[in-house]
């Protein structure tokens, strides 16, 4: 069965997530994670992408963002191939790190809805949490 239809539209709000390839690492260390952070306000800036909230752990991230622009897929895109080929030069390695798609959540198109915005913080910041404890 192929992939769920993406909804892709400019001022909708997503929350987007993104897993190491098998579980494996997407950052090793703290240089790994400001470069992964700087392409995010690099990429960001660029495709016109307004990043809310975010979690950033060994394995995977999260990001909860909205769109100006009907151009996330792209803008994802261009954030995981850069970060990725960057990873392997760094660390002397090949193949994919991060999976190849990405998943995201359509959540609430207008900011007056605190709830949605609310709940989906909420959820980074457990996730974070649990992260630490495991």
């Amino acid at each position: 069965m192929g992939r769920a239809l993406r909804i892709e539209g400019a001022g909708l709000w997503y929350h987007v997530m993104c897993r190491g390839n098998g579980g494996r690492r997407i950052c090793n260390g703290e240089k790994d994670c400001l470069a992964f952070l700087a392409r995010v306000g690099m990429v960001a800036a660029g495709y016109h992408l307004e990043i809310h909230a975010y979690t950033l752990m060994a394995n995977h991230v999260h990001l909860f963002a909205r769109t100006r622009e009907a151009n996330l897929s792209r803008c994802m895109q261009r954030l995981l191939t850069g970060y990725t080929n960057w990873y392997h030069f760094r660390h002397d390695t090949y193949g994919p790190s991060s999976t190849p798609h990405f998943r995201k959540s359509l959540r609430a198109s207008d900011i007056g809805d605190a709830c949605h915005v609310r709940g989906t913080t909420n959820v980074l910041l457990r996730s974070r949490e649990h992260s630490q404890r495991t």
